[in-house]
């Protein structure tokens, strides 16, 4: 139904561009920011007569809202939202896809938003850092790198040799959806299973550039939701983690990170944090709940 719908409306896209302005297919890129700019103020007129169907007026009665103007006001909306989609060249495809990406950060923000809370007034909430306690990043950003074809050694953009290179690769990696594709470290998803089973609340804490990176957001809960870890809780905080947990979690059992420096602030602050070298968090998370047993996932 939905892809009769976007052809539909991909065939009038097609006549009325030709029609008026360039055939589809034509489009420069000036001539797609041209029509964005139009098609917002199309955009805008819609909602406008969205609004106008229903009583928004406090101070004035208006009747009941007219469902069936505002249904095809909203198919106006709809139509011209499509057609800009278009003109971008953006798919069914895509567009489902983009869809279940931001439905999962949107889910992910008004648990953590609305839920969270209710958590945090006890001591059963736990800080975990992801990069390098669950997620391996260097073996993962290698990888990628080899991906690239571009004939580059672990030397060739160490931090000591071309620090300049290794942001712009990191920044590349960050753009460009190689987050995903991160391996999980040995261990890790069965020491998050013990701290759940043990009543606790994971609560993810990164400093990954969101800011400057965006789509970091989105691909992070995905890579959550795909190695199969709680997607509820992800913060985000590029300085200062110690005195972040200190004033979001004054209550939290523990902070595992692997940057020593963080855990030396935290235990400063009467937080106890526990560092996760080479690896190790399941350990980490094992002498914490006083357990003996091992790792069993890879």
């Amino acid at each position: 139904m939905l892809e009769d719908l976007w052809r539909r409306q991909l065939a009038f896209t097609q006549l009325l561009l030709s029609t008026v302005d360039r055939p589809l297919e034509q489009l420069t890129e000036d001539d797609r920011v041209r029509l964005t700019k139009d098609y917002i103020e199309y955009l805008h007129a819609e909602l406008v007569e969205v609004l106008n169907n229903v009583p928004w007026k406090k101070h004035r009665y208006l009747g009941a809202a007219d469902r069936d103007n505002l249904l095809e006001e909203l198919v106006d909306c709809q139509k011209f939202l499509w057609g800009l989609m278009m003109i971008w060249n953006i798919t069914p495809k895509e567009l489902g896809r983009a869809f279940e990406r931001k439905s999962d950060v949107v889910d992910q923000r008004f648990r953590q938003e609305h839920l969270l809370p209710k958590q945090v007034a006890n001591d059963k909430v736990v800080i975990v850092d992801i990069d390098d306690v669950v997620a391996d990043w260097e073996q993962g950003f290698e990888a990628w790198v080899g991906r690239l074809g571009e004939n580059l050694k672990p030397e060739d953009y160490a931090k000591h040799v071309d620090p300049g290179l290794r942001e712009r690769l990191k920044n590349r990696i960050h753009d460009s959806g190689g987050m995903l594709d991160l391996p999980l470290l040995v261990g890790s998803r069965d020491a998050i299973k013990r701290l759940q089973n043990a009543g606790y609340t994971i609560v993810w804490l990164t400093a990954r550039p969101v800011g400057k990176h965006p789509r970091l957001i989105a691909d992070t809960v995905a890579w959550l939701k795909k190695n199969n870890l709680p997607t509820e809780y992800i913060y985000w905080s590029d300085l200062n983690k110690h005195l972040f947990v200190v004033q979001k979690f004054p209550t939290a059992a523990a902070l595992f990170d692997d940057k020593a420096e963080i855990v030396a602030h935290a235990h400063e602050f009467g937080v106890r944090a526990h560092q996760v070298i080479d690896g190790q968090f399941y350990a980490q998370v094992k002498r914490f709940l006083g357990g003996t047993d091992e790792a069993s996932d890879s």
